[in-house]
């Protein structure tokens, strides 16, 4: 391992840092509820929240396309063949990894959206959750925007720090397969 890590550029190791941080934003909360429970003594908010693994099918993926391309990279640069064509392919599979993660985010219906727009709209219905069987339970891919009285679901900062996470591993697979094209052109042919 320790050849390896000699052969490694900084680059390469930034690489490595980015991939585990797109690994560690998988496990924050991407998704979550916020319930008001309220009884004579007071009112308490539960918060629920769900991670990358449980919560989307389409943000797993988007997860691990993102792993995968960080491991193709650095796999590359341990065999020290066909640089060039990982470093390209895993750059493009990083790209398709946050743009997953954007179009799932999208296209979580809320506010003003199908159903939610008889929810939001109706005065004898608005302090009542959308769906009161899964107030508690985020179940995957179910995911709803709501902001009731005593009752909030929305996409939490997980979301954010995986999308930065994909887009820091974009950006040093960029650096690092430009340094490595520039060392791999100026040195001499053997």
């Amino acid at each position: 391992m320790g050849r390896v890590w000699q052969r490694w550029a900084w680059r390469d190791r930034l690489v490595l840092a980015a991939t585990a941080f797109v690994a560690v934003a998988g496990w924050l909360p991407w998704f979550g509820r916020s319930v008001a429970e309220g009884d004579a003594s007071g009112t308490r908010t539960l918060h629920f929240t769900a991670s990358v693994w449980t919560a989307s099918t389409r943000w797993a993926v988007a997860v691990l396309l993102a792993l995968l391309a960080g491991a193709v990279w650095l796999l590359a640069r341990v065999v020290g063949r066909a640089e060039r064509a990982a470093g390209l392919v895993a750059l493009a599979v990083t790209v398709v990894a946050g743009w997953l993660t954007v179009r799932r985010w999208q296209a979580i219906p809320g506010p003003g959206t199908g159903h939610y727009k008889i929810i939001i709209s109706s005065g004898a219905a608005a302090s009542e959750p959308p769906d009161p069987r899964g107030v508690y339970a985020i179940a995957r891919d179910q995911l709803s925007i709501a902001h009731l009285p005593g009752y909030a679901s929305d996409v939490r900062y997980g979301l954010y720090f995986g999308l930065f996470a994909m887009g820091v591993l974009a950006i040093t697979l960029l650096a690092a397969l430009t340094a490595w094209s520039a060392q791999k052109d100026a040195a001499p042919d053997e």
